[in-house]
């Protein structure tokens, strides 16, 4: 028999082409990804405490890459599969969770302001509302006047003064007037003392007004950057108009011009356009 005769065995198998059976491998790793996607997907839904707010996970704060890059490490061989989908959890878990954490820090507890940028009147906020607030109870507590406003407010001023020492005589907020009887709104201060003692600006500023009339008798106002106050019921004015002044210089005398029933100041603080209250910043025994 010849050396080159070779038995019959039948019809030889198509082999496939080039390809097919990396495709086929392809696809059951695109399949195995998806399952364990929906894994990941379906646990993070069914574990709150790695999802709340679920809002976090609609915007995409889980570390969804790197999910996909540990689960496809594990499939090629790189590492066990059970770890790559460990990996796989974390990557998408962690992100959202220490976010949502960082945020209710951030609204519960908000960084304390730096002491030394805090003015040191605002430590009389307290007391000063306080006092508003027993005022206010005696009237039922109505509303506030829209021009009003009874919070502490950082003035935009550098350095301040008690305008006049004296005696508070009539508080911010609501009363019975003491010219017609009826319940209305002080927007300021009334603060007695003896005729003569001298007046202060309470901040720097340009003198816009001197005038008189019959309920503030005579009275300066001083102007700054958006900032205003009032000094009314003066025996005396001590400044020119358009004059620039500080905070502690003489402006005026108090007395007892006007609808005054004795000699006192009538003081004003506006800012933003909004009266406030000066108690939060001065008190008067």
């Amino acid at each position: 028999m010849s050396d080159h005769y070779k038995p019959y065995r039948g019809p030889k198998k198509r082999r496939g082409r080039r390809g097919e059976k990396k495709t086929s491998t392809f696809g059951i790793r695109a399949a195995a990804s998806a399952v364990l996607l929906a894994l990941v997907l379906g646990a993070r839904l069914a574990f709150p405490q790695y999802t709340e707010p679920l809002q976090r996970w609609f915007l995409g704060n889980g570390d969804y890459v790197s999910a996909f890059t540990a689960i496809g490490e594990g499939l090629n061989g790189e590492k066990p599969l059970g770890q790559s989908v460990k990996d796989a959890f974390v990557y998408a878990f962690s992100n959202s969770a220490s976010v949502a954490e960082d945020d209710v820090v951030a609204v519960s507890e908000p960084a304390p302001a730096d002491e030394e940028a805090v003015p040191a009147a605002q430590e009389e906020q307290s007391p000063a509302a306080a006092a508003f607030a027993a005022r206010q109870t005696e009237f039922g507590d109505p509303d506030l006047p829209e021009d009003v406003t009874d919070a502490f407010i950082a003035l935009p001023v550098e350095e301040i003064a008690n305008p006049m020492a004296g005696t508070l005589r009539s508080g911010f907020g609501y009363r019975l007037d003491p010219v017609s009887g009826v319940k209305a709104f002080h927007r300021g201060v009334d603060v007695e003392a003896p005729a003569g003692t001298p007046v202060g600006a309470f901040c720097k500023g340009t003198v816009t007004i001197i005038g008189e009339s019959t309920l503030y008798g005579q009275y300066v106002i001083v102007e700054g950057e958006d900032i205003q106050t009032q000094y009314a019921h003066l025996s005396q004015v001590s400044v020119t108009c358009g004059q620039q002044v500080t905070a502690g210089e003489t402006i005026g005398l108090c007395g007892d011009t006007g609808t005054a029933q004795t000699a006192m100041l009538h003081f004003d603080l506006l800012c933003g356009g909004s009266y406030v209250n000066p108690e939060h910043y001065f008190s008067w025994g």
